[in-house]
């Protein structure tokens, strides 16, 4: 049996990365950072796995994508 970022929920994952062009404000504030009152870092959920992505002023950049 296969697990995590494979097949169907990793092409969920670039699709949804995709529409960051568009709205990079999509997601929420990652809850890790906000407790230490980091908040320009967001993420995008699709199970079993996340995207987290900064905003910056002409940019936006993935951090990471994270399996689990």
């Amino acid at each position: 049996m296969r697990s995590g970022l494979v097949g169907g929920a990793l092409d969920r994952l670039e699709a949804r990365a995709e529409s960051l062009s568009q709205q990079a404000e999509h997601g929420r504030i990652v809850p890790d950072l906000r407790t230490a009152d980091v908040y320009h870092y967001r993420e995008l959920i699709e199970r079993p796995g996340r995207l987290v992505h900064r905003i910056e002023t002409d940019a936006l950049q993935v951090m990471a994508v994270l399996d689990g």
